[in-house]
């Protein structure tokens, strides 16, 4: 369908493919936040590779890429998804600071080991 979409707004001229991308549904979600909820990663693919604010450079999407990473980490997406968004953002960061997502992603998910261990251990 989002395929369909993009084709249709790319033979219409006049088309704001960034408005496009931007729009909300009534929860205040974009399409690409409801393609990671749902694990699609084929429609997340789409979305990144089409929508211009992930295209390099475009430093306020980006920001808002990393938190969509944490949020799919801390729903438990599939390892999928999260690459897919991990390598998205890693594509337009400076390379000097390639691992710096690395680096928090270990983080974060050797929190989530930590977490599971002390809530056990309190059990």
């Amino acid at each position: 369908m989002i395929r369909m979409i993009i084709d249709a707004a790319k033979r219409w001229n006049n088309v704001d493919f960034e408005a496009l991308f931007c729009r909300t549904d009534e929860s205040g979600s974009t399409i690409l936040q409801l393609a990671v909820e749902r694990n699609d990663v084929d429609a997340g693919r789409l979305i990144l590779l089409e929508d211009p604010a992930y295209q390099h450079g475009r430093e306020i999407k980006r920001n808002g890429l990393m938190l969509l990473i944490f949020k799919a980490i801390d729903n438990k997406c599939s390892d999928h998804i999260i690459k897919l968004l991990s390598q998205t953002y890693e594509d337009g960061i400076n390379p000097r600071h390639k691992d710096v997502l690395a680096l928090i992603l270990a983080i974060r998910r050797r929190d989530e080991v930590y977490d599971r261990q002390v809530k056990r251990n309190e059990d």
